[in-house]
């Protein structure tokens, strides 16, 4: 389980990672003018994105990019996962992971920072001067990004158990494919219990670090006892 969990975790990770990447500087981009062009292709990016099941999407692309006669076969990319070449055989199915995650993370984004920006303290600062940018990236970005912090390692840890689908999929030795393989035919119980067990006490661990977190980012919130 050590060593299926590490893989997955590495999975997990780097989608993470690349949704923040793309997802937070999008989500500002169509905050910044609502219904202005950003914010329509962002739009229809969520909805077409949304529009496509999960499922359909993982074997789409599986079929479209796998192996000497996909797309990307030239690259050596593959169809399953290869130990001899990882980060090839790893790519396609973490940017099946993110590229699912980016709609989420880009309608939080919006919607805290519009929220922001219809604050009285905004327009206080647009009444002394100040440029919008500093309003942007100096408050508003500030105030909005704490609840989006506070959820990373829950994040993490959804992208994690939630690629069980992918690991599946590209014949991926991680946790997810191991409690499948778990359910299948004959169940496994023991395995069964055991990773359900570790995924609670990995939720619970996940939201106590995203309150700690909280705490440290946010200075209006302090870890006293009275």
């Amino acid at each position: 389980v050590a060593s299926e969990m590490g893989l997955s975790i590495e999975i997990s990770l780097v989608s993470v990672v690349l949704t923040y990447l793309v997802g937070f500087p999008l989500g500002i981009a169509m905050a910044k003018k609502p219904n202005g062009v950003w914010d329509k292709i962002g739009t229809a990016f969520i909805v077409l994105n949304y529009a496509i099941p999960a499922l359909v999407f993982y074997l789409f692309i599986k079929s479209w990019t796998g192996d000497a006669n996909g797309i990307f076969g030239w690259a050596g990319f593959g169809y399953k996962f290869d130990s001899a070449h990882h980060f090839q055989t790893l790519f396609i199915p973490v940017f099946a992971i993110f590229f699912l995650s980016i709609p989420g993370l880009v309608i939080w984004v919006r919607r805290f920072m519009v929220d922001e920006l219809n604050s009285d303290y905004v327009k206080f600062a647009r009444s002394k001067g100040l440029s919008e940018r500093r309003i942007m990236y100096t408050h508003v970005l500030r105030n909005a990004s704490v609840p989006l912090i506070r959820n990373i390692p829950i994040t993490i840890l959804g992208a994690m158990v939630g690629s069980y689908f992918v690991e599946d999929i590209w014949v991926i030795p991680g946790t997810g494919r191991e409690l499948i393989s778990a359910l299948s035919g004959t169940p496994d119980i023991p395995v069964v219990q055991g990773l359900t067990v570790l995924y609670a006490a990995l939720s619970m661990f996940a939201f106590l670090l995203g309150d700690i977190v909280t705490a440290l980012y946010d200075p209006r919130i302090r870890l006293t006892s009275k």
